[in-house]
């Protein structure tokens, strides 16, 4: 269903779309856009959810929409999932994050993350926050924390540009990723964090090595201008250790004080990776 942009479209047209959806016994798959629709209120987007005739078959949301109050109201438009205990993929997509204070928007995502705790047979999760606001300083490290207590999960793909305050951050973000042995797929943004250095680098190398099953990566850091060859040689020594790696991407774009050193040590590491049938390295600037 999309509804995108639709400004003419309120509570009040959801409520025929709630009706039809209490018949919706073999429903496996949604997939749903709110975004613009600012006629539609937080709790009218979480009434969707709890409308459906048999939560637990579905399998799969899509969900994509705006948030134009505070931030607060992630936590309002995602209550209506805590009833897909059975869900095995969860995709967001949120827009126009503005507003809000920032215990808010701790508030909100850690209602989330409460939440997700409960999905235990998650496997596939994905999160875009467009403009970066809506997880607040600390959000992230909630979600993060979360999704370490979800055994099932194969598939994480967060990305959060520019987010961190603080490398303290980061690394926590990393250290509860380390906690999730079944990974099978990593896709991780941290484009424009300008507080990442060498030391985060160390972690992702660190969780890297520690996750024997991952057969994907991606790794975006463009204009993490802290980023050194000594940052490079610790990513490279992990990825040697990646025998049955299938997938590799690999964005440095714009990270100046890499040199031929550290683009030596990743090329280096490929001789290892056997496996190894798709490769995309970006280091432009």
């Amino acid at each position: 269903m999309n509804l995108q942009e639709c400004r003419q479209v309120g509570d009040g047209t959801l409520k025929y779309l709630k009706s039809s959806l209490r018949y919706s016994a073999f429903l496996a798959c949604v997939k749903i856009n709110f975004c613009g629709c600012f006629g539609i209120s937080d709790s009218g987007k979480r009434r969707i959810f709890s409308s459906f005739g048999r939560p637990f078959s579905v399998r799969s949301i899509d969900i994509e929409f705006s948030l134009n109050l505070e931030h607060s109201s992630l936590a309002q438009t995602t209550r209506g999932l805590k009833k897909f205990t059975l869900l095995e993929n969860l995709s967001l997509r949120i827009h126009q994050c503005i507003g809000g204070k920032a215990n808010d928007e701790n508030k909100g995502i850690r209602n989330f993350s409460q939440i997700l705790e409960k999905m235990r047979n998650l496997k596939r999760f994905s999160l875009d926050h467009e403009e970066n606001i809506c997880t607040g300083n600390h959000g992230l490290v909630y979600l993060c924390e979360a999704l370490s207590t979800v055994p099932s999960l194969q598939s994480i793909r967060i990305n959060f540009p520019s987010l961190f305050q603080s490398n303290e951050e980061g690394i926590k973000v990393i250290q509860h990723l380390t906690k999730n042995p079944e990974l099978k797929e990593i896709d991780l943004n941290f484009s424009g964090c300008k507080e990442i250095t060498d030391q985060e680098l160390g972690y992702v190398g660190k969780f890297l090595t520690e996750q024997s099953a991952l057969h994907k990566i991606s790794l975006k850091f463009s204009s993490c201008c802290q980023i050194t060859d000594t940052g490079m040689n610790v990513l490279g020594e992990s990825l040697r250790k990646k025998k049955y790696l299938e997938y590799l991407a690999l964005d440095f774009e714009s990270c100046e004080r890499i040199t031929d050193i550290g683009f030596a040590s990743i090329s280096e590491s490929l001789k290892n990776l056997t496996s190894l049938t798709d490769l995309d390295l970006n280091f432009n600037g």
